[in-house]
Protein backbone atom coordinates (compact mmCIF):
# COMPACT_ATOMS: atom_id res chain seq x y z
CA UNK A 1 0.00 0.00 0.00
CA UNK A 2 2.85 2.39 0.88
CA UNK A 3 4.56 1.63 -2.44
CA UNK A 4 1.31 2.35 -4.29
CA UNK A 5 0.84 5.69 -2.53
CA UNK A 6 4.45 6.77 -3.07
CA UNK A 7 4.67 5.77 -6.73
CA UNK A 8 1.23 7.11 -7.64
CA UNK A 9 1.87 10.41 -5.83
CA UNK A 10 5.25 10.89 -7.53
CA UNK A 11 3.58 10.20 -10.90
CA UNK A 12 0.75 12.64 -10.14
CA UNK A 13 3.23 15.36 -9.13
CA UNK A 14 5.31 14.80 -12.28
CA UNK A 15 2.26 14.96 -14.59
CA UNK A 16 0.79 18.02 -12.83
CA UNK A 17 4.13 19.86 -12.81
CA UNK A 18 4.40 19.25 -16.57
CA UNK A 19 0.87 20.61 -17.00
CA UNK A 20 1.58 23.82 -15.07
CA UNK A 21 4.92 24.40 -16.81
CA UNK A 22 4.04 23.58 -20.42
CA UNK A 23 0.30 23.09 -21.02
CA UNK A 24 -1.85 25.38 -18.84
CA UNK A 25 -0.99 28.61 -20.67
CA UNK A 26 -1.54 27.14 -24.14
CA UNK A 27 -4.84 27.28 -26.00
CA UNK A 28 -5.48 23.53 -26.38
CA UNK A 29 -8.11 23.10 -23.70
CA UNK A 30 -9.76 19.89 -24.94
CA UNK A 31 -6.39 18.11 -24.90
CA UNK A 32 -5.63 19.54 -21.46
CA UNK A 33 -8.95 18.33 -20.10
CA UNK A 34 -8.31 14.71 -21.03
CA UNK A 35 -4.63 15.00 -20.13
CA UNK A 36 -5.55 15.92 -16.54
CA UNK A 37 -8.09 13.09 -16.25
CA UNK A 38 -5.97 10.38 -17.86
CA UNK A 39 -2.84 11.42 -15.95
CA UNK A 40 -4.71 10.57 -12.75
CA UNK A 41 -5.78 7.17 -14.10
CA UNK A 42 -2.29 6.38 -15.42
CA UNK A 43 -0.72 7.36 -12.09
CA UNK A 44 -2.95 4.78 -10.38
CA UNK A 45 -2.02 2.11 -12.94
CA UNK A 46 1.78 2.59 -12.97
CA UNK A 47 2.39 1.01 -9.50
CA UNK A 48 0.72 -2.20 -10.73
CA UNK A 49 2.76 -2.50 -13.93
CA UNK A 50 5.83 -4.74 -13.91
CA UNK A 51 8.21 -5.51 -16.78
CA UNK A 52 11.13 -7.88 -16.25
CA UNK A 53 14.42 -7.61 -18.11
CA UNK A 54 16.60 -10.73 -17.84
CA UNK A 55 20.32 -9.93 -17.57
CA UNK A 56 22.48 -12.83 -18.70
CA UNK A 57 25.57 -13.53 -16.54
CA UNK A 58 28.06 -15.88 -18.28
CA UNK A 59 29.51 -18.62 -16.06
CA UNK A 60 32.48 -20.70 -17.30
CA UNK A 61 32.28 -24.48 -16.75
CA UNK A 62 34.75 -27.20 -17.71
CA UNK A 63 33.30 -30.35 -19.30
CA UNK A 64 35.02 -33.54 -18.13
CA UNK A 65 34.79 -36.43 -20.61
CA UNK A 66 35.29 -39.09 -17.94
CA UNK A 67 33.69 -38.63 -14.56
CA UNK A 68 34.08 -41.41 -12.02
CA UNK A 69 33.51 -39.41 -8.86
CA UNK A 70 30.09 -39.89 -7.30
CA UNK A 71 28.27 -37.46 -5.05
CA UNK A 72 27.01 -39.01 -1.90
CA UNK A 73 23.28 -38.64 -1.32
CA UNK A 74 23.81 -38.56 2.43
CA UNK A 75 25.58 -35.63 4.08
CA UNK A 76 26.87 -35.84 7.62
CA UNK A 77 25.06 -33.51 9.96
CA UNK A 78 26.46 -31.82 13.03
CA UNK A 79 24.97 -32.87 16.31
CA UNK A 80 22.46 -30.22 17.30
CA UNK A 81 21.82 -29.50 20.93
CA UNK A 82 20.26 -26.12 20.32
CA UNK A 83 16.49 -26.00 20.57
CA UNK A 84 14.23 -24.34 18.00
CA UNK A 85 13.78 -20.65 18.70
CA UNK A 86 10.07 -20.06 19.25
CA UNK A 87 8.34 -17.39 17.15
CA UNK A 88 7.20 -14.44 19.17
CA UNK A 89 3.86 -13.35 17.76
CA UNK A 90 3.28 -9.81 18.99
CA UNK A 91 0.29 -7.71 18.02
CA UNK A 92 1.09 -4.25 16.73
CA UNK A 93 -1.96 -2.08 17.35
CA UNK A 94 -0.63 1.01 15.53
CA UNK A 95 -1.78 -0.13 12.04
CA UNK A 96 -5.26 -0.89 13.41
CA UNK A 97 -5.49 2.56 14.99
CA UNK A 98 -4.30 4.32 11.83
CA UNK A 99 -6.65 2.34 9.58
CA UNK A 100 -9.56 3.01 11.92
CA UNK A 101 -8.79 6.74 11.89
CA UNK A 102 -8.48 6.73 8.10
CA UNK A 103 -11.75 4.80 7.75
CA UNK A 104 -13.62 7.16 10.07
CA UNK A 105 -12.49 10.32 8.24
CA UNK A 106 -13.14 8.72 4.84
CA UNK A 107 -16.69 7.72 5.82
CA UNK A 108 -17.40 11.29 6.98
CA UNK A 109 -16.06 12.80 3.74
CA UNK A 110 -17.83 10.29 1.49
CA UNK A 111 -21.08 10.96 3.41
CA UNK A 112 -20.52 14.70 2.91
CA UNK A 113 -19.91 14.12 -0.80
CA UNK A 114 -23.14 12.11 -1.11
CA UNK A 115 -25.10 14.66 0.90
CA UNK A 116 -24.08 17.52 -1.39
CA UNK A 117 -24.96 15.51 -4.48
CA UNK A 118 -28.36 14.73 -2.97
CA UNK A 119 -28.97 18.42 -2.10
CA UNK A 120 -28.34 19.56 -5.67
CA UNK A 121 -30.49 16.78 -7.13
CA UNK A 122 -33.29 17.58 -4.65
CA UNK A 123 -33.04 21.29 -5.48
CA UNK A 124 -33.41 20.52 -9.18
CA UNK A 125 -36.62 18.56 -8.48
CA UNK A 126 -38.25 20.85 -5.92
CA UNK A 127 -38.02 24.12 -7.89
CA UNK A 128 -39.69 25.32 -11.12
CA UNK A 129 -38.08 23.93 -14.27
CA UNK A 130 -37.81 25.61 -17.67
CA UNK A 131 -36.49 23.69 -20.68
CA UNK A 132 -33.65 25.56 -22.37
CA UNK A 133 -32.10 23.92 -25.46
CA UNK A 134 -30.54 20.64 -24.22
CA UNK A 135 -30.51 21.72 -20.56
CA UNK A 136 -32.95 22.49 -17.77
CA UNK A 137 -33.13 25.89 -16.08
CA UNK A 138 -33.84 25.48 -12.36
CA UNK A 139 -35.41 28.67 -11.00
CA UNK A 140 -34.41 29.16 -7.37
CA UNK A 141 -35.11 31.93 -4.89
CA UNK A 142 -31.50 32.21 -3.73
CA UNK A 143 -29.59 35.24 -4.96
CA UNK A 144 -26.89 33.54 -7.02
CA UNK A 145 -25.12 33.59 -10.36
CA UNK A 146 -25.89 30.81 -12.86
CA UNK A 147 -24.13 27.56 -12.01
CA UNK A 148 -24.33 24.05 -13.45
CA UNK A 149 -24.76 20.53 -12.07
CA UNK A 150 -25.11 17.69 -14.60
CA UNK A 151 -27.72 18.94 -17.13
CA UNK A 152 -29.29 21.52 -14.77
CA UNK A 153 -28.47 25.23 -14.79
CA UNK A 154 -29.46 26.96 -11.55
CA UNK A 155 -30.50 30.62 -11.97
CA UNK A 156 -32.22 33.18 -9.75
CA UNK A 157 -36.02 33.24 -10.27
CA UNK A 158 -36.24 37.05 -10.20
CA UNK A 159 -33.23 37.57 -12.51
CA UNK A 160 -34.71 35.11 -15.01
CA UNK A 161 -38.14 36.78 -15.09
CA UNK A 162 -36.69 40.30 -15.35
CA UNK A 163 -34.23 39.12 -18.08
CA UNK A 164 -31.17 40.28 -16.16
CA UNK A 165 -29.14 37.22 -17.21
CA UNK A 166 -27.09 37.87 -20.35
CA UNK A 167 -27.05 35.39 -23.25
CA UNK A 168 -23.30 35.00 -22.84
CA UNK A 169 -23.82 33.52 -19.36
CA UNK A 170 -26.40 31.05 -20.67
CA UNK A 171 -23.97 30.00 -23.43
CA UNK A 172 -21.18 29.68 -20.88
CA UNK A 173 -23.23 27.34 -18.68
CA UNK A 174 -24.49 25.35 -21.68
CA UNK A 175 -20.88 24.41 -22.46
CA UNK A 176 -20.59 22.90 -18.98
CA UNK A 177 -23.77 20.91 -19.66
CA UNK A 178 -22.98 19.68 -23.18
CA UNK A 179 -19.36 18.74 -22.38
CA UNK A 180 -20.44 17.07 -19.10
CA UNK A 181 -17.94 18.94 -16.94
CA UNK A 182 -19.81 17.92 -13.79
CA UNK A 183 -18.60 14.33 -14.27
CA UNK A 184 -14.99 15.53 -14.09
CA UNK A 185 -15.70 17.39 -10.86
CA UNK A 186 -17.55 14.42 -9.34
CA UNK A 187 -14.60 12.18 -10.24
CA UNK A 188 -11.97 14.40 -8.61
CA UNK A 189 -14.19 15.12 -5.58
CA UNK A 190 -14.65 11.40 -4.98
CA UNK A 191 -10.88 10.89 -5.13
CA UNK A 192 -10.45 13.76 -2.67
CA UNK A 193 -12.80 11.97 -0.29
CA UNK A 194 -10.84 8.71 -0.52
CA UNK A 195 -7.33 10.21 -0.61
CA UNK A 196 -8.09 13.17 1.66
CA UNK A 197 -4.59 13.03 3.13
CA UNK A 198 -2.98 13.71 -0.26
CA UNK A 199 -2.97 17.45 -1.14
CA UNK A 200 -2.13 16.81 -4.81
CA UNK A 201 -5.81 16.15 -5.57
CA UNK A 202 -6.75 19.65 -4.38
CA UNK A 203 -4.38 21.11 -6.99
CA UNK A 204 -5.80 18.77 -9.61
CA UNK A 205 -9.33 19.99 -8.87
CA UNK A 206 -8.28 23.64 -9.30
CA UNK A 207 -6.56 22.84 -12.60
CA UNK A 208 -9.58 20.89 -13.91
CA UNK A 209 -12.09 23.60 -12.94
CA UNK A 210 -9.99 26.38 -14.46
CA UNK A 211 -9.68 24.40 -17.70
CA UNK A 212 -13.48 24.02 -17.73
CA UNK A 213 -13.79 27.79 -17.60
CA UNK A 214 -11.29 28.13 -20.45
CA UNK A 215 -13.43 25.78 -22.55
CA UNK A 216 -16.65 27.68 -21.77
CA UNK A 217 -15.03 31.08 -22.38
CA UNK A 218 -13.62 29.90 -25.71
CA UNK A 219 -17.12 28.92 -26.87
CA UNK A 220 -18.61 32.30 -25.80
CA UNK A 221 -15.88 34.32 -27.53
CA UNK A 222 -16.24 32.26 -30.69
CA UNK A 223 -20.07 32.58 -30.70
CA UNK A 224 -20.40 36.32 -29.94
CA UNK A 225 -17.05 37.68 -31.15
CA UNK A 226 -17.09 40.47 -28.55
CA UNK A 227 -14.19 39.83 -26.20
CA UNK A 228 -14.27 43.27 -24.54
CA UNK A 229 -17.93 43.05 -23.57
CA UNK A 230 -17.54 39.50 -22.22
CA UNK A 231 -14.45 40.45 -20.22
CA UNK A 232 -16.29 43.40 -18.62
CA UNK A 233 -19.22 41.09 -17.89
CA UNK A 234 -16.96 38.65 -16.03
CA UNK A 235 -15.43 41.44 -13.99
CA UNK A 236 -18.85 42.82 -13.13
CA UNK A 237 -20.43 39.46 -12.21
CA UNK A 238 -17.36 37.89 -10.66
CA UNK A 239 -17.08 40.40 -7.81
CA UNK A 240 -20.22 39.01 -6.12
CA UNK A 241 -19.57 35.33 -6.78
CA UNK A 242 -20.74 32.60 -4.42
CA UNK A 243 -18.88 29.28 -4.70
CA UNK A 244 -21.20 26.29 -5.04
CA UNK A 245 -19.77 22.91 -4.04
CA UNK A 246 -19.76 20.31 -6.90
CA UNK A 247 -20.99 22.90 -9.43
CA UNK A 248 -19.23 24.87 -12.15
CA UNK A 249 -18.98 28.51 -11.00
CA UNK A 250 -17.67 31.86 -12.09
CA UNK A 251 -14.59 32.50 -9.96
CA UNK A 252 -13.11 35.97 -9.43
CA UNK A 253 -9.75 34.58 -8.25
CA UNK A 254 -9.06 33.03 -11.66
CA UNK A 255 -10.60 35.81 -13.76
CA UNK A 256 -7.18 37.29 -14.65
CA UNK A 257 -6.00 34.01 -16.18
CA UNK A 258 -9.25 33.70 -18.10
CA UNK A 259 -9.00 37.26 -19.47
CA UNK A 260 -5.46 36.60 -20.71
CA UNK A 261 -6.44 33.26 -22.28
CA UNK A 262 -9.27 34.86 -24.31
CA UNK A 263 -6.78 36.89 -26.34
CA UNK A 264 -4.06 34.24 -26.58
CA UNK A 265 -3.24 32.11 -29.63
CA UNK A 266 -1.19 28.90 -29.80
CA UNK A 267 0.34 27.67 -33.05
CA UNK A 268 -0.42 24.11 -34.12
CA UNK A 269 3.29 23.23 -34.29
CA UNK A 270 3.93 24.44 -30.74
CA UNK A 271 0.86 22.58 -29.49
CA UNK A 272 2.06 19.37 -31.18
CA UNK A 273 5.57 19.68 -29.71
CA UNK A 274 4.19 20.15 -26.19
CA UNK A 275 1.80 17.21 -26.58
CA UNK A 276 4.63 14.91 -27.70
CA UNK A 277 6.88 16.16 -24.87
CA UNK A 278 4.82 14.17 -22.36
CA UNK A 279 6.16 10.87 -23.79
CA UNK A 280 9.62 11.14 -22.11
CA UNK A 281 7.93 11.88 -18.77
CA UNK A 282 5.77 8.78 -19.05
CA UNK A 283 8.73 6.65 -20.22
CA UNK A 284 10.86 7.81 -17.27
CA UNK A 285 8.12 6.91 -14.76
CA UNK A 286 7.68 3.45 -16.31
CA UNK A 287 11.47 2.90 -16.30
CA UNK A 288 11.94 3.80 -12.63
CA UNK A 289 8.80 2.15 -11.24
CA UNK A 290 7.94 -0.75 -13.57
CA UNK A 291 11.25 -2.24 -14.76
CA UNK A 292 12.83 -5.06 -12.71
CA UNK A 293 16.17 -6.56 -13.75
CA UNK A 294 16.44 -10.31 -13.10
CA UNK A 295 19.89 -11.91 -13.23
CA UNK A 296 20.12 -15.26 -15.04
CA UNK A 297 23.31 -17.26 -15.32
CA UNK A 298 24.31 -18.79 -18.66
CA UNK A 299 26.65 -21.77 -18.80
CA UNK A 300 29.69 -21.32 -21.05
CA UNK A 301 31.24 -24.76 -21.64
CA UNK A 302 35.02 -25.08 -22.11
CA UNK A 303 36.32 -28.35 -23.60
CA UNK A 304 39.27 -29.99 -21.78
CA UNK A 305 42.63 -30.88 -23.32
CA UNK A 306 42.04 -33.70 -25.84
CA UNK A 307 45.53 -35.09 -25.25
CA UNK A 308 44.69 -35.75 -21.59
CA UNK A 309 41.49 -37.52 -22.64
CA UNK A 310 43.47 -39.73 -25.06
CA UNK A 311 45.98 -40.67 -22.34
CA UNK A 312 43.19 -41.58 -19.95
CA UNK A 313 41.61 -43.79 -22.62
CA UNK A 314 44.91 -45.64 -23.14
CA UNK A 315 45.24 -46.31 -19.43
CA UNK A 316 41.67 -47.60 -19.33
CA UNK A 317 42.42 -50.10 -22.14
CA UNK A 318 45.32 -51.56 -20.13
CA UNK A 319 43.06 -52.87 -17.30
CA UNK A 320 43.71 -56.57 -16.56
CA UNK A 321 40.91 -59.16 -15.91
CA UNK A 322 41.86 -59.35 -12.21
CA UNK A 323 41.50 -55.60 -11.83
CA UNK A 324 38.24 -55.72 -13.78
CA UNK A 325 36.74 -58.37 -11.45
CA UNK A 326 37.81 -56.39 -8.39
CA UNK A 327 36.27 -53.23 -9.87
CA UNK A 328 32.94 -55.04 -10.53
CA UNK A 329 32.85 -56.23 -6.91
CA UNK A 330 33.44 -52.69 -5.62
CA UNK A 331 30.81 -51.28 -7.99
CA UNK A 332 28.26 -53.90 -6.81
CA UNK A 333 28.91 -53.01 -3.16
CA UNK A 334 28.61 -49.29 -3.90
CA UNK A 335 25.37 -49.85 -5.83
CA UNK A 336 23.93 -51.87 -2.91
CA UNK A 337 24.90 -49.15 -0.41
CA UNK A 338 23.42 -46.46 -2.69
CA UNK A 339 20.09 -48.32 -2.95
CA UNK A 340 20.04 -48.82 0.81
CA UNK A 341 20.80 -45.13 1.35
CA UNK A 342 18.03 -44.06 -1.06
CA UNK A 343 15.55 -46.34 0.70
CA UNK A 344 16.35 -44.61 4.00
CA UNK A 345 16.04 -41.19 2.41
CA UNK A 346 12.68 -42.02 0.85
CA UNK A 347 11.26 -42.66 4.30
CA UNK A 348 11.64 -38.95 5.12
CA UNK A 349 11.22 -35.63 3.34
CA UNK A 350 14.46 -34.60 1.66
CA UNK A 351 14.72 -30.85 1.14
CA UNK A 352 17.63 -29.37 -0.80
CA UNK A 353 18.51 -25.78 0.13
CA UNK A 354 20.58 -24.03 -2.51
CA UNK A 355 22.32 -20.88 -1.29
CA UNK A 356 22.57 -18.86 -4.50
CA UNK A 357 25.83 -17.57 -6.00
CA UNK A 358 29.11 -18.11 -4.09
CA UNK A 359 32.83 -17.52 -4.56
CA UNK A 360 33.65 -14.95 -7.21
CA UNK A 361 29.93 -14.77 -8.08
CA UNK A 362 28.69 -12.84 -5.03
CA UNK A 363 25.39 -11.71 -6.61
CA UNK A 364 23.99 -8.39 -5.40
CA UNK A 365 26.21 -6.09 -3.35
CA UNK A 366 25.16 -3.11 -1.24
CA UNK A 367 28.09 -1.53 0.61
CA UNK A 368 29.72 -4.50 2.41
CA UNK A 369 26.64 -6.72 2.30
CA UNK A 370 26.92 -9.59 -0.22
CA UNK A 371 23.94 -11.63 -1.38
CA UNK A 372 26.00 -14.85 -1.45
CA UNK A 373 27.06 -14.44 2.21
CA UNK A 374 23.56 -13.56 3.47
CA UNK A 375 21.81 -16.52 1.81
CA UNK A 376 24.63 -18.88 2.88
CA UNK A 377 24.11 -17.83 6.51
CA UNK A 378 20.34 -18.27 6.18
CA UNK A 379 20.73 -21.74 4.64
CA UNK A 380 22.96 -22.84 7.54
CA UNK A 381 20.48 -21.43 10.05
CA UNK A 382 17.64 -23.45 8.47
CA UNK A 383 19.67 -26.64 8.74
CA UNK A 384 20.83 -25.83 12.27
CA UNK A 385 17.31 -25.22 13.59
CA UNK A 386 15.83 -28.34 12.00
CA UNK A 387 15.19 -30.90 14.76
CA UNK A 388 12.41 -32.67 12.87
CA UNK A 389 13.57 -36.26 12.21
CA UNK A 390 11.10 -36.55 9.33
CA UNK A 391 12.82 -33.76 7.41
CA UNK A 392 16.37 -33.97 6.08
CA UNK A 393 17.93 -30.67 5.04
CA UNK A 394 20.74 -30.94 2.49
CA UNK A 395 22.76 -27.83 1.61
CA UNK A 396 24.34 -27.61 -1.83
CA UNK A 397 27.07 -25.39 -0.41
CA UNK A 398 28.10 -24.77 3.19
CA UNK A 399 30.95 -22.38 2.47
CA UNK A 400 31.69 -19.48 0.15
CA UNK A 401 32.56 -21.64 -2.84
CA UNK A 402 31.49 -21.26 -6.45
CA UNK A 403 29.34 -24.03 -7.90
CA UNK A 404 28.27 -23.81 -11.54
CA UNK A 405 24.57 -24.07 -12.30
CA UNK A 406 24.97 -27.32 -14.27
CA UNK A 407 26.80 -28.91 -11.36
CA UNK A 408 24.10 -27.73 -8.95
CA UNK A 409 21.29 -29.27 -10.98
CA UNK A 410 23.24 -32.51 -11.45
CA UNK A 411 23.62 -32.84 -7.67
CA UNK A 412 19.95 -31.97 -7.11
CA UNK A 413 18.74 -34.56 -9.62
CA UNK A 414 21.08 -37.19 -8.15
CA UNK A 415 19.62 -36.55 -4.69
CA UNK A 416 16.05 -36.71 -6.05
CA UNK A 417 14.63 -34.51 -3.24
CA UNK A 418 11.00 -33.77 -2.40
CA UNK A 419 11.61 -30.05 -2.87
CA UNK A 420 14.31 -27.59 -3.91
CA UNK A 421 14.46 -24.09 -2.44
CA UNK A 422 17.06 -21.82 -4.04
CA UNK A 423 17.72 -18.81 -1.79
CA UNK A 424 18.39 -15.39 -3.31
CA UNK A 425 17.93 -11.67 -2.58
CA UNK A 426 16.27 -9.21 -4.92
CA UNK A 427 17.33 -5.71 -6.01
CA UNK A 428 15.55 -2.77 -7.56
CA UNK A 429 16.40 0.75 -8.70
CA UNK A 430 13.43 1.85 -6.63
CA UNK A 431 14.64 1.57 -3.02
CA UNK A 432 11.05 1.54 -1.72
CA UNK A 433 10.34 -1.79 -3.46
CA UNK A 434 10.36 -4.52 -0.82
CA UNK A 435 9.02 -7.89 0.24
CA UNK A 436 9.46 -11.62 -0.30
CA UNK A 437 8.66 -13.10 -3.73
CA UNK A 438 9.31 -16.32 -5.63
CA UNK A 439 9.89 -17.75 -9.10
CA UNK A 440 8.78 -21.07 -10.57
CA UNK A 441 9.26 -22.46 -14.07
CA UNK A 442 6.44 -23.67 -16.32
CA UNK A 443 9.04 -25.83 -18.12
CA UNK A 444 9.55 -27.86 -14.94
CA UNK A 445 7.45 -31.06 -14.98
CA UNK A 446 6.41 -30.33 -11.37
CA UNK A 447 5.22 -26.81 -12.24
CA UNK A 448 1.79 -27.01 -10.58
CA UNK A 449 3.24 -28.45 -7.37
CA UNK A 450 5.99 -25.81 -7.41
CA UNK A 451 3.46 -22.99 -7.93
CA UNK A 452 1.24 -24.17 -5.07
CA UNK A 453 4.23 -24.61 -2.75
CA UNK A 454 5.69 -21.22 -3.67
CA UNK A 455 2.45 -19.41 -2.82
CA UNK A 456 2.24 -21.17 0.54
CA UNK A 457 5.91 -20.48 1.25
CA UNK A 458 5.82 -16.70 0.70
CA UNK A 459 2.52 -16.56 2.59
CA UNK A 460 4.26 -18.28 5.52
CA UNK A 461 7.37 -16.08 5.44
CA UNK A 462 5.67 -12.70 4.99
CA UNK A 463 4.96 -10.73 8.17
CA UNK A 464 4.98 -7.18 9.52
CA UNK A 465 8.70 -6.88 8.69
CA UNK A 466 8.59 -8.56 5.28
CA UNK A 467 5.83 -7.71 2.81
CA UNK A 468 4.19 -10.44 0.73
CA UNK A 469 5.08 -10.31 -2.96
CA UNK A 470 4.11 -12.33 -6.03
CA UNK A 471 4.98 -15.70 -7.52
CA UNK A 472 6.15 -15.32 -11.11
CA UNK A 473 6.76 -17.78 -13.92
CA UNK A 474 10.36 -17.32 -15.11
CA UNK A 475 12.37 -20.09 -16.78
CA UNK A 476 15.59 -19.72 -14.77
CA UNK A 477 18.17 -22.47 -15.23
CA UNK A 478 18.16 -24.15 -11.83
CA UNK A 479 14.37 -24.32 -11.33
CA UNK A 480 13.78 -25.29 -14.96
CA UNK A 481 16.22 -28.20 -15.04
CA UNK A 482 15.68 -29.65 -11.57
CA UNK A 483 13.66 -32.89 -11.73
CA UNK A 484 11.63 -32.09 -8.63
CA UNK A 485 9.34 -29.30 -7.37
CA UNK A 486 11.61 -26.23 -7.41
CA UNK A 487 11.26 -22.71 -6.01
CA UNK A 488 13.64 -19.81 -6.40
CA UNK A 489 12.92 -17.70 -3.31
CA UNK A 490 13.78 -14.00 -3.26
CA UNK A 491 13.82 -13.53 0.53
CA UNK A 492 13.70 -9.72 0.29
CA UNK A 493 15.27 -6.67 -1.36
CA UNK A 494 18.87 -5.88 -0.52
CA UNK A 495 18.27 -2.38 -1.93
CA UNK A 496 15.49 -1.75 0.61
CA UNK A 497 16.88 -0.61 3.97
CA UNK A 498 14.09 -2.19 6.06
CA UNK A 499 14.35 -5.55 4.28
CA UNK A 500 18.15 -5.58 4.53
CA UNK A 501 18.15 -4.70 8.24
CA UNK A 502 15.58 -7.39 9.05
CA UNK A 503 17.16 -10.19 6.97
CA UNK A 504 20.71 -9.58 8.23
CA UNK A 505 19.72 -9.30 11.89
CA UNK A 506 20.05 -12.37 14.15
CA UNK A 507 16.38 -12.29 15.14
CA UNK A 508 15.20 -11.71 11.58
CA UNK A 509 17.31 -14.54 10.17
CA UNK A 510 16.08 -16.95 12.88
CA UNK A 511 12.46 -15.94 12.32
CA UNK A 512 12.71 -16.48 8.55
CA UNK A 513 14.44 -19.85 9.08
CA UNK A 514 11.76 -20.99 11.53
CA UNK A 515 8.96 -19.91 9.19
CA UNK A 516 10.55 -21.89 6.33
CA UNK A 517 10.82 -24.94 8.63
CA UNK A 518 7.16 -24.50 9.64
CA UNK A 519 6.25 -24.52 5.94
CA UNK A 520 8.35 -27.65 5.32
CA UNK A 521 6.63 -29.45 8.18
CA UNK A 522 3.25 -28.87 6.48
CA UNK A 523 4.56 -29.47 2.94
Amino acid sequence: MINFLLESTISLVAFLAFYYLFLEREKMHQFNRFYLLFSIVISFVIPFLSFEIIEIIPVVQNIEPVKTQTFSSVIKEKSIEESVIPLKETINYVPYILWSLYGLITIVLVARFGKNCFKLISKSKSNPIVKYKNAKLILINEKTLPHTFLNSIFVNFEDYNSRKIEDELYTHELVHVTQKHTLDILFIEFLKSIFWFNPIFYFYKKAIQLNHEFLADEKVVHSYNNVTFYQNLLLQKGSNVQTIYLASNLNYLVTKKRLIMMTKNTSKKLALVKKVAIVPIFAALVYFFCIDIVAQEKIVNVKPNLTEVSEKSEVKNQITPEVLNEKKTIEFEEEFKEKESKTKINSKKVIVIDAGHGGHDFGAKINDELESKIVESLAKKIKLLNLNTEIEIILLREDDSFIALKERTDKINELNPNLLISLHLNTSKNTSTNGVSAYVSSENEFYKTSLEAANKLIDKISNNNLAKGDVKDVNLFIIKNSKCPAILLEVGYLTNENDKTYITSEDGESEIANRILAFLKQY
